[in-house]
């Protein structure tokens, strides 16, 4: 009898130790604050896409950061398409990167939301050089888990259906490129 209680007791208190360690409660939010990994999009202030993946456990923006940019100048308009081609570290819940004419600056506000800023001058290159400035703002939520695709696609909803009179691609230096297109205004 005594055999009995004493592992009774064995079997209880492991049980209560187990819980504790576990101290797994379902109604408690989640503790990790960092970004979801996965596809994010949203726009900007100019009304143009904006695309990303977050990867690592939300501490790195993958290569393939793409915002689109609205162009308004005495000469023409038209948009540009910047890409990052490298990735980007994340730290403090905020990233950055520029040069070459670009600045990008973005801060995760929780785990699906972000948003930023981003400045751009420069020229649009042969055969005409003209030059130009875009600046604005822009948002992106959380979509979906990382997919393989992610990278390839460019979700720009708003660009104009015609085709333009220029198109033109550039790489900017080895981190960064550009294509733009655009129309003379005559």
């Amino acid at each position: 009898m005594r055999a009995l209680i004493i592992s009774r007791t064995f079997v209880i208190f492991s049980l209560i130790m187990l819980l504790i360690a576990c101290n797994k409660d379902p109604a408690s939010p989640e503790k990790n604050n960092d970004p979801k990994d996965g596809d994010w999009s949203g726009q900007t202030s100019q009304d143009r896409g904006v695309t990303f993946i977050v990867m690592n456990q939300g501490t790195e923006v993958d290569s393939g950061f793409t915002i689109t940019m609205s162009i308004n100048e005495w000469w023409g308009y038209g948009y540009a398409i910047y890409t990052r081609t490298v990735s980007t570290d994340i730290e403090e819940k905020k990233f950055s990167f520029e040069g070459s004419g670009i600045s990008v600056q973005g801060e995760f506000n929780n785990r699906t939301k972000c948003e930023g800023n981003f400045a751009m001058s420069g020229t649009t290159g042969y055969p005409y050089y003209y030059s130009f400035a875009s600046t604005g703002n822009w948002s992106a939520e959380w979509k979906s888990a990382p997919t393989v695709e992610s990278s390839e696609q460019i979700n720009e909803p708003n660009l104009q259906k015609i085709t333009p009179e220029k198109i033109v691609e550039k790489e900017l230096n080895e981190n960064n490129k550009i294509i733009f297109a655009y129309y003379l205004k005559k």
